[in-house]
């Protein structure tokens, strides 16, 4: 068993307090990255972002599309255990309708490409703290499993890039469609 999985939402949450801009004129520029409905995506300058996420949800409070620019954190392999895959986005002061937060674990990838059922993830819209999160967590080793999924990811190692598609359900019956395109990748080597 990897002594690490069980503090996830720990290590989740202090990732999530971490990331965030620290003048307010870089939180401003970062609250415009994340838009709800049916409003274009956000698009970065060359050099200035990590990555991009599309998430389209179906159901609940916050059905919607969702679009952002992942300007810290991003994606991550081998630093939650070996063969884990992982991506971190997280924002601020974001009205309880925007996107605010997508956390990502994978299990045992290995190859180019991975196609599994066994991933956790928690998306949260709001204040980071507090804020409404739809979670799907399929882990083998999960304390609580909960909702359903299939997540394939095509990551080539090394610095990157990896896309992440995942179609998802909840255990409340909210549907969600997330791809995560990350132009690079933090590894533990």
């Amino acid at each position: 068993m990897n002594i690490i999985t069980p503090i996830y939402p720990l290590t989740l949450l202090v990732l999530a307090a971490c990331s965030t801009a620290a003048d307010p004129a870089s939180q401003t520029a970062s609250a415009a990255n994340t838009t709800s409905a049916a409003a274009p995506a956000p698009t970065a300058a060359a050099g200035d972002s990590k990555g991009t996420i599309h998430l389209v949800v179906a159901g609940g409070p916050h059905a919607g599309t969702y679009d952002a620019v992942m300007h810290e954190g991003g994606a991550s392999y081998g630093f939650a255990g070996k063969g884990q895959f992982g991506n971190q986005y997280s924002e601020n002061d974001k009205k309880p309708n925007e996107l605010s937060s997508v956390q990502l674990v994978v299990d045992d990838v290995k190859g180019d490409k991975t196609a599994t059922s066994g991933f956790q993830t928690t998306i949260s819209f709001g204040p980071l703290l507090g804020g409404y999160s739809l979670n799907v967590n399929t882990l083998r080793d999960a304390s609580r499993p909960e909702g359903k999924g299939q997540l394939s990811l095509t990551y080539g190692g090394g610095k990157g890039p990896a896309t992440t598609h995942l179609t998802g359900e909840t255990a409340a019956h909210e549907k969600f469609d997330l791809t995560i395109n990350a132009t690079e990748v933090a590894t533990a080597d």
